[in-house]
């Protein structure tokens, strides 16, 4: 017998820019998990000359 779990969520990424520009990142993730454990979740965002300005995570299980 498998195991399956479902987990789908959006992220947000706001980021301000030199001289009022800004860039907007949406994305949605789903993740399908049979018989297995997450054993770590690493998220590395390197942005130059852009501040962050929000990071909104949404998960919905």
């Amino acid at each position: 017998m498998t195991t399956c779990a479902s987990t789908a969520g959006r992220v947000r990424l706001l980021l301000l820019g030199p001289a009022g520009h800004f860039l907007e990142l949406r994305s949605t993730v789903s993740v399908e998990v049979c018989s297995y454990q997450v054993k770590s979740v690493e998220v590395e965002v390197e942005v130059c000359s852009y501040q962050v300005k929000s990071v909104e995570v949404e998960v919905c299980s």
